[in-house]
């Protein structure tokens, strides 16, 4: 697992590819708050918890502050990180 990375856009491009991959949100605490995955871009779906993009109530107040991922091979090889962090 790589990280923590501040959930910023710039942080996102600089070190998140476009592939499948799993990841973990967390507070200022390093608390983790949101596990997920993207089974085909890893770069777009973290973006997607950008505080101007959360859709989610329940995340967006939670203070999410960083993210941890992991790319993976295959949309099967990101279910798979995403269960065994989760």
């Amino acid at each position: 697992m790589r990280g923590p990375y501040s959930l910023t856009s710039l942080q996102i491009d600089a070190n998140v590819s476009s592939q499948a991959g799993a990841y973990v949100l967390v507070n200022g605490n390093n608390v983790a708050i949101y596990v997920g995955r993207a089974d085909t871009d890893l770069n777009v779906r973290l973006r997607a918890h950008l505080l101007e993009s959360e859709t989610n109530l329940c995340i967006r107040r939670s203070g999410i502050v960083s993210f941890y991922f992991e790319n993976a091979n295959s949309a099967a090889e990101a279910y798979i990180l995403e269960c065994d962090w989760y």
